[in-house]
């Protein structure tokens, strides 16, 4: 009697243990880079222009603070057989007032990339299958040359702010050049079922004269940052 509850319980355990496994399933790659007509994603911007004419120059820098709202308006047949999606773009310098048409990009997931076409530029921002440490040429449907992006990982949980953590996300590293010359360093963030919730670029040029060598001056550049607000469909 007591070997049959044994078994029982043994049972159990292991059914329990195959739920608890079924439960922490990976994502699907493609929902890393939801498109439905309706969603829409709201975003704090900080961008900051640099001038620096000489190493003892006054700097001439420039900080602004603005929204920035994307909303999927439409959706077509595409060539591949899937479909492209018309992204429209709006900016405020406060959410309380009304949004300013910016832009129309598009965009396009298939079963082996993502492809966002900014300002008729088209970028291939992810690649599947996920593998971290892949590389691949985002520049690949544009005249840009080649540029090597990297995927850092995938599959780990993101803390955007101590408000929003994303169980999931993959970060995607476009571009990591640092010396004593110039600043390029590149990275989105995606994480289901936002989307893109985090975007940070520093595109530096350093003073070289006198002093200002080897001390990384700015002397003329960007940098921007592009943090999810909130997301959902209208």
């Amino acid at each position: 009697m007591r070997l049959k509850k044994f078994l029982f319980f043994l049972g159990l355990v292991v059914l329990t243990g195959r739920c608890s496994h079924s439960d922490t399933l990976l994502p699907n790659p493609q929902s890393y880079y939801p498109l439905q007509v309706g969603d829409y994603r709201i975003y704090q911007v900080t961008s900051t222009s640099y001038s620096q004419l000489a190493c003892i120059a006054q700097a001439n820098d420039t900080t602004r603070i603005y929204f920035l709202k994307t909303l999927v308006t439409d959706s077509a047949k595409n060539a591949e057989g899937g479909y492209t999606y018309l992204i429209q773009r709006f900016t405020t310098p406060d959410t309380t007032q009304a949004w300013i048409n910016l832009d129309v990009w598009s965009a396009r997931v298939t079963a082996n990339q993502v492809v966002i076409n900014e300002g008729n530029i088209s970028y291939v921002k992810i690649i599947f299958p996920l593998k971290d440490s892949t590389t691949w040429n985002g520049n690949l449907y544009n005249n840009l040359g080649a540029a090597n992006y990297k995927l850092i990982s995938h599959n780990v949980p993101f803390i955007l702010n101590s408000e929003k953590k994303f169980l999931t996300s993959l970060t995607v590293s476009q571009s990591n050049v640092q010396n004593l010359v110039n600043k390029d360093v590149e990275t989105e963030v995606y994480a289901p079922p936002a989307g893109l919730i985090y975007k940070e670029l520093s595109v530096f040029n350093y003073l070289t004269d006198g002093n200002c060598f080897g001390a990384k001056v700015i002397k003329s550049g960007f940098y921007y940052r592009q943090t999810l607000l909130r997301y959902g469909h209208q």
